[in-house]
């Protein structure tokens, strides 16, 4: 292992150790790593939109100005670069209480355009496609006469028209709110597997940082032995200024 691999198994180890520390309590030594990834975080997302920005957009005007301006590519410079490029700008005068007018501009150029296209794929996706999909899988399977999967299209439906029943509020009584139950069972049941699915993602993360320190055991015992030590010092030291 060369001495760069290890130096950043140590960082990693050393970060890993530091954030865990907070399961014991808020200490400088978190919080320090905190500032650090969030710091971090920040700095590579300028980077990456400014690199962004000078492929997408500096990069290729210079390229079309360089092969000559015609009427076309006058016209295609100014609506695919030139135009976003003064939209962007003007969002920055959201920092100007005097003109704090033209930040909303573009703003409401892209919150327009967003919003029209956000409707019309939800509508296509999330609605159209869906009854599409629930109906056609109950009925291709009967058909054909693949009973396991006319099952669990069975199973779908019941759950998708019980939970549409529950947010149907027009009557209080009869077979409509008794089929909302059903919805309500279907919708504990999805929340249920949701958040189990998080927790496991969160397990296996930490199965992996545990995974990560047995296997460089010799490194994580080492900042371990060195990080009680100093927190020891640090609680003899400041344990008189309160709460951190």
């Amino acid at each position: 292992m060369s001495l760069v691999e290890t130096l950043a198994i140590a960082m990693a180890m050393t970060f890993t150790l530091v954030i865990y520390s907070f399961l014991w309590r808020e200490n400088r030594a978190y919080r320090l790593a905190e500032h650090i990834f969030i710091g971090s975080g920040v700095g590579f997302g300028i980077m990456f939109a400014i690199e962004y920005v000078y492929t997408n957009a500096i990069k290729p005007m210079g390229e079309t100005i360089a092969a000559g301006l015609t009427l076309y590519n006058t016209g295609y410079l100014f609506g695919k670069y030139i135009l976003p490029m003064f939209l962007g700008v003007l969002l920055y005068f959201f920092f100007s209480r005097r003109y704090l007018w033209i930040y909303r501009i573009p703003m409401a150029i892209f919150v327009g355009i967003g919003l029209g296209l956000a409707m019309s794929g939800a509508a296509q996706t999330q609605l159209v496609k869906q009854i599409l999909d629930t109906m056609l899988d109950l009925i291709y399977p009967l058909i054909e006469g693949n009973w396991i999967e006319f099952i669990n299209a069975l199973i779908i439906f019941i759950g998708v028209t019980g939970t549409l029943a529950y947010f149907f509020f027009t009557t209080e009584r009869g077979s409509v709110r008794t089929w909302g139950v059903i919805g309500r069972w279907t919708m504990m049941v999805a929340f249920g597997a949701a958040f189990g699915y998080t927790v496991m993602a969160r397990v296996s993360l930490l199965i992996g940082r545990v995974h990560d320190m047995i296997v460089n055991w010799k490194i994580t015992s080492t900042l371990f032995i060195i990080g009680v030590i100093l927190a020891i010092l640090s609680y003899s030291l400041f344990k008189g200024e309160g709460k951190t």
